[in-house]
């Protein structure tokens, strides 16, 4: 009957017959009023179902459901192709174990499973990946355990960016500042003993030196100049990277500029 159709299709619109007002209706009445209950709760579900559905299909970031054993249970689009693969069925089929096959530091799955094991989650915990052409990309993982009523782990799930532009930029700008400081230093070490150069040279020049003598020292303090202002200018360069650069406007002619 009505149970039976419920039971065989899952379909909770269907509703029994009343046939009479005795004890028999009202029980019909309370099943009809469950179905329509179970039948609310199942569109809900159903809703809730589809909207999950779209989310982690129309995500920009990589979401996942993974084993402790390193085996993809669901992937999305976005983190499919994050990878380099056509499909997340194809991601799924191809990668067995993720620690030696994806992570290019299989040390780091290692403390991924203690922190997570120890704390039930990560927060932008990052690690370098292999796509499926064995390029790397630099990844950063929010994540968390979910456990049965024992307490065991049945799956991680979580969600992942790929941080290698910025990761790319950071090393930059680390690079920078380090020849900026390089720079910086170099210049001032070698500034003082050019300086002593140059004021020795000075002191030659007041000694009434012969012609010959003059013209060398004036070799010296040509050079010991050039080099200075070299210097200077390499200073000022490291100044502007750095942004420590002060910059003084003041009208000038553009004609004896030009000149």
């Amino acid at each position: 009957g009505t149970a039976r159709t419920i039971a065989d299709h899952n379909d909770y619109s269907v509703r029994a017959n009343k046939v009479c007002g005795d004890e028999v209706g009202v029980l019909t009445d309370a099943f009809n009023q469950m179905l329509a209950q179970i039948q609310s709760q199942d569109s809900a579900l159903r809703k809730a179902e589809e909207k999950y559905r779209l989310i982690f299909e129309d995500a920009i970031e990589g979401m996942f459901q993974t084993t402790p054993d390193g085996k993809y249970l669901s992937v999305n689009p976005a983190l499919a192709r994050m990878y380099g693969y056509e499909s997340p069925e194809e991601l799924m089929a191809t990668v067995s174990d993720i620690g030696p096959v994806v992570y290019v530091n299989p040390e780091r799955r290692t403390e991924f499973k203690r922190l997570i094991e120890a704390q039930g989650f990560v927060e932008r915990f990052e690690y370098e990946v292999y796509r499926k052409d064995r390029s790397k990309i630099w990844l950063s993982e929010n994540a968390r355990a979910v456990r049965d009523a024992n307490g065991v782990v049945i799956f991680y799930e979580g969600a992942m960016q790929d941080m290698t532009e910025r990761k790319r930029v950071d090393e930059v700008e680390r690079a920078s500042k380090a020849k900026s400081e390089f720079l910086s230093r170099m210049s001032h070490e070698l500034r003082t003993p050019l300086n002593a150069i140059l004021g020795f040279g000075q002191l030659l020049e007041r000694q009434k030196p012969t012609e010959v003598q003059r013209t060398r020292i004036s070799y010296i303090l040509s050079a010991g100049r050039h080099l200075l202002e070299l210097i200077n200018e390499v200073l000022d360069i490291a100044r502007i990277e750095a942004g420590r650069m002060q910059f003084s406007l003041e009208p000038v002619s553009v004609t004896d500029a030009v000149d």
